[in-house]
């Protein structure tokens, strides 16, 4: 009787790892999965942040160059 409650506890046992690291793996999966999209959110932020700093700049420059040419009309009217 002692052998069938060893094999018994061996089984139970192996049911019990199973049904507890099977999840395990699951979830170290799914979290590899956020890693690598977490990591392609942040490139893409990257690239964006660079895109917008290069239009602001950009539209810095169209605001100074209007202002010169605010400037000259204004000039310009007080002549006449």
């Amino acid at each position: 009787m002692d052998e069938v409650y060893v094999v018994g506890y061996i089984v139970l046992g192996i049911g019990t790892l199973i049904s507890v690291l099977t999840p395990l793996f699951k979830i170290n999966s799914n979290i590899t999965r956020m890693r690598d999209s977490i990591d392609n959110m942040l490139e893409r932020d990257r690239i964006r942040d660079e895109r917008i700093t290069l239009h602001g700049k950009e539209l810095d420059e169209v605001v100074r160059r209007v202002d010169k040419h605010e400037v000259r009309i204004t000039n310009l009217e007080n002549k006449l």
